[in-house]
């Protein structure tokens, strides 16, 4: 290599490291920094930079202009230092955070309080990264606190609260550990992408509406309204409790998989025609589950549920021929006006009390939630372990038994519980049809059958005194 190639190759590499080099800027409104605005810093910054914001409240709207940034509070993991450094648009008609020039997940906008504006964040052809962020008092009504327009941004682990319209929508990108919460217009409207391990309760109007992604891991709790309308992907170990009238509505095409569904002032499931399977559905004010009246929809399939204490019927269909429905190995039993109303009994099913550890019901005035594990004399799980009962609820190894029970404990006799948790790491063990299994190994059991009995002592004192060493002299020295 000559001397001129070596010097441009080495010159090159300087070039692209020193460009490649991250760079802090730091924004304080008192001036101790090297900016008193966002925007500057903003404007100001290279790809790959920080711009870090000590806790104050900056009375600006910023807009990331395709930057691939972090803009970033002091400490994200800290809330008090969340809930202090904070943007406030101002009033409506502009929005707080804009991304419109294309961004993707290398511009971050963490450990922020956004507030006020038009909209608290809004997303336009972009797919930012949103994370550890509180959005909250976004002004219009029919906006939201994080609003997209062809939009995917991946937002975690964020506080949507307290917004005029909806908390998010619009948005196709990944909603994860969030808390949604007390927004006017309701929860989370539009949003197509994955919703996983959220809270989305205390909204006016509807928790969730018109998402159909999955939608897994869920609270959906005292909304005023609906717990879920016109969701209509997978809706998967999701609590569905309380709210003001059904629980799911008009989610016509769902398949629902071990949901509690349990204390809403309506129906459970309203004009209902897809897959339902291992639901605990419980105490709901009007029917357990209300079928489609639609001739567009079904058939439709009730599998391994458990469907007690309903006000009115347990399953109602008051148009079999427009909704034909599959009953298998559900458990149906003392509801207000009947189990079923307008179609026959699942040949599979059973009327049984569940024994649930703690019965859901209802006051003069609230729904007390309960417990519904079911009892098992061989382990029933609770928040501090397992636990064994006096009794076993029928419910136990009694769903469809090709059903998958391979994620429940052990002893889970070969076929899968009913209700919410069956085919889960959470059912209760089974006491029937499973041989005795060894929970440890015994230093005394000789003769390996998991006690330590004379049989043992029997082997030792046959045994007693032999000596097996090579040399024989080499015993009992």
């Amino acid at each position: 290599m000559s001397k001129h190639t070596f010097l441009s190759v080495v010159t090159s590499l300087f070039l692209l490291t020193t460009s490649t080099h991250a760079t802090t800027l730091v924004v304080d409104k008192t001036g101790r920094g090297d900016y008193t605005s966002i925007q500057d810093a903003i404007n100001n910054a290279s790809d790959g930079d920080v711009v870090e914001v000590m806790p104050e409240t900056y009375y600006e709207q910023i807009n990331f202009y395709g930057r691939a940034i972090t803009v970033t509070g002091t400490n994200p993991d800290d809330m008090g230092t969340v809930y202090g450094t904070v943007i406030n648009g101002g009033t409506a008609g502009v929005n707080t955070v804009t991304f419109d020039s294309g961004e993707d997940r290398d511009s971050i906008l963490q450990g922020i309080t956004i507030e006020n504006g038009e909209r608290g964040i809004y997303c336009y052809y972009s797919d930012p990264l949103i994370r550890k962020c509180v959005i909250r008092y976004a002004k219009n009504n029919e906006a939201a606190g994080i609003q997209g327009s062809s939009a995917s941004p991946t937002i975690e682990n964020c506080e949507v609260r307290e917004n005029a319209g909806y908390g998010i929508s619009w948005c196709q990108g990944t909603i994860e550990n969030c808390s949604i919460v007390e927004n006017s217009s309701g929860g989370i409207s539009d949003c197509h992408g994955l919703i996983r391990d959220c809270d989305i309760s205390f909204n006016g109007s509807r928790g969730l509406i018109d998402c159909d992604g999955e939608i897994n891991n869920c609270s959906v709790n005292q909304n005023a309204l609906y717990g879920l309308s016109d969701c209509n992907g997978q809706i998967r170990n999701c609590e569905i409790t309380q709210n003001r009238d059904q629980g799911l509505n008009y989610c016509r095409t769902a398949e629902v998989v071990n949901c509690l569904v349990t204390g809403n002032e309506g129906n459970g499931f309203y004009e209902f025609s897809g897959q339902i399977k291992n639901c605990t559905i419980v105490g709901n004010q009007y029917h357990g589950i209300s079928m489609t009246t639609s001739n567009d929809y079904g058939p439709a399939t009730i599998a391994n549920c458990i469907i007690t204490n309903n006000g009115s019927y347990g399953i109602s269909n008051r148009y079999p021929e427009r909704c034909p429905t599959t009953l298998k190995f559900n458990n149906i039993w003392a509801n207000g006006l009947g189990n079923y109303n307008g179609l026959k009994p699942g040949a599979t099913d059973t009327h049984h009390d569940p024994l649930f550890a703690v019965a859901g019901y209802w006051d003069e005035n609230s729904w007390l939630e309960g417990d519904y594990h079911l009892q098992s004399e061989a382990g029933r799980w609770t928040e501090n372990g397992w636990v064994n009962d006096s009794v076993t609820s029928s419910c136990v190894d009694a769903g469809d038994p090709s059903g998958g029970f391979y994620s429940e404990p052990e002893p889970n006799g070969d076929r899968i519980n009913q209700g919410a948790y069956g085919g889960t790491e959470l059912a209760s063990k089974s006491p029937f049809g499973v041989d005795p299994w060894c929970t440890e190994f015994l230093a005394g059991d000789l003769n390996d059958d998991c006690q330590v009995d004379f049989t043992d002592l029997a082997v030792l004192a046959a045994d007693w005194m032999k000596c097996n060493l090579e040399p024989a002299s080499a015993c009992w020295q």
